[in-house]
């Protein structure tokens, strides 16, 4: 099954080379779910030069394309020291369509890269999607469903930007999963919106990190409820896509700290274990909350809120992961089967135990 790991750096001055290595390390430690293929998106020159690179097979297969595009494209021959940075990567098990670089996740929304997106799960509403986008002439690369998303997503930009002067990324996102149908976890990045990072889901397990530099972590984030959300169901096969242009975001206030604000990583994942090594301190994201990151602040909002606010907690609580990174690591086994075996709980007493009078 996929899985989706993210990292951002805040206030940090990390380099290029120091997210790669985040990355890669948070996709080893998602190896035991099964994949065919994995990539990675990272900063460029700066935030808004991203940089794609994929490989079929395994971690170390895309370890050696790495430094294939290190050695390669001019970008990546000087390491590069930046303020804040995003990064996001992914590991495929393949539904729609073969393994191949073009099926592999990030996905783009084109030649420039505008917006790059990693998904677990199935859109099920996919086919008729994709007709109607082609329809408008938007070509497509891949067999996946989860290429659709990221021409959607453009293509929505396109549409709502002149109608929207001060569209931000959240509400662009929500945007896109009104017209989605099916299970989902997503992390977006966007050249639109440097420095800035969304992850979503529904039906799709994934869980935040945090971790502050200063030691000053917060205990919960409010989440913040979305009102006027109509989900566009149903569509027939010829029917245009249209934006809900009044939809009102009730952002949070920017949380004032006497010390400058956040520094440290925020970090996103299909599995906790994948963020363990980073940090113990984590949050669960529930059935379509939507997180935003920028420059350091985190928000939660919740879309469903005006549909199920009985059911919606207010809060996102910060807990403990209960385990140690060397529980999950695979050590010395061959592989996470056999260590699942032979770490199993035994039933029944060992012979020599017993004793017989």
């Amino acid at each position: 099954m996929c899985g989706i790991f993210a990292c951002v750096f805040c206030s940090t001055d990390s380099s290029r080379k120091e997210m790669i290595n985040v990355l890669l390390t948070g996709l080893h430690r998602l190896e035991y779910r099964g994949y065919d293929s994995a990539g990675i998106a990272v900063d460029g020159a700066g935030p808004d030069d991203p940089i794609v690179i994929k490989e079929v097979g395994t971690i170390a297969k895309l370890e050696n394309r790495v430094k294939e595009v290190e050695s390669s494209d001019n970008r990546m021959k000087e390491d590069v020291h930046l303020k804040h940075s995003v990064g996001i990567a992914h590991t495929r098990w393949a539904t729609h369509g073969p393994p191949s670089r073009e099926n592999s996740h990030p996905h783009t929304s084109g030649p420039e890269d505008n917006f790059l997106v990693v998904h677990n799960g199935i859109i099920t509403n996919n086919a008729v999607l994709r007709d109607m986008l082609a329809g408008y002439g938007v070509k497509f690369k891949s067999q996946t469903d989860s290429e659709t998303v990221a021409k959607l997503i453009q293509f929505l930009y396109d549409q709502m930007i002149q109608s929207v002067p001060d569209l931000s990324f959240p509400r662009l996102v929500m945007e896109v999963l009104r017209q989605l149908e099916g299970a989902y976890a997503f992390v977006f990045r966007s050249r639109m919106y440097p420095n800035e990072l969304i992850a979503c889901r529904l039906g799709s397990p994934l869980v935040v990190g945090t971790k502050d530099y200063r030691g000053t972590e917060r205990d919960v984030f409010k989440v913040n409820k979305i009102s006027q959300y109509s989900h566009s169901s149903n569509r027939e096969p010829a029917a245009p896509i249209t934006p809900q242009l009044n939809l009102v975001l009730d952002k949070e206030e920017p949380c004032t700290r006497p010390d400058g604000g956040f520094r440290g990583e925020y970090l996103f994942s299909s599995d906790a274990g994948a963020i363990a090594e980073r940090t113990d301190k984590v949050f669960y994201m529930e059935d379509n909350d939507v997180v935003h990151v920028k420059n350091g602040n985190l928000e939660v909002f919740n879309f469903h809120a005006a549909l199920d606010d009985h059911v919606l907690s207010d809060n996102r609580i910060i807990s403990t992961l209960p385990f140690e990174l060397e529980t999950i690591m695979r050590g010395s086994f061959d592989h996470y089967m056999q260590k699942e075996i032979y770490e199993q709980v035994p039933l029944t007493p060992d012979p020599e135990d017993c004793f017989f009078f």
